[in-house]
C-alpha cells in the first residue's frame, strides 16, 4: 500500500473510489424492451424543498445508472 499522498502504480476501482458499487445484472432487458420506468422521490435541492413528491414515467432511451449515459 503506499504512503499517504503516493500515487498507486494502478487505477483505483469503483469500489475504492466510491466506497461500495452495485451487481451488474448481464440478464436485464434492453432498453427497447422496456414499456416504460419511473422515478420517485422527494428532491431536497434548489429550486426544489423536499415536501413534494414528484414522479417521472417515460420510455428509457439507455438503461444506464449515469445522466451522461441517457437520453434519446
Amino acid at each position: 500500500m503506499p504512503a499517504e499522498g503516493e500515487r498507486t502504480p494502478y487505477p483505483k476501482s469503483l469500489e475504492e473510489t466510491a466506497g461500495a458499487a452495485l451487481d451488474v445484472d448481464f440478464s436485464a432487458p434492453s432498453a427497447t424492451e422496456v414499456a416504460s420506468m419511473g422515478a420517485w422521490g422527494y428532491p431536497a435541492a434548489p429550486p426544489y424543498d423536499g415536501l413534494r413528491m414528484f414522479k417521472c414515467l417515460d420510455r428509457p432511451g439507455r438503461l444506464a445508472l449515469s445522466p451522461s449515459h441517457g437520453g434519446r
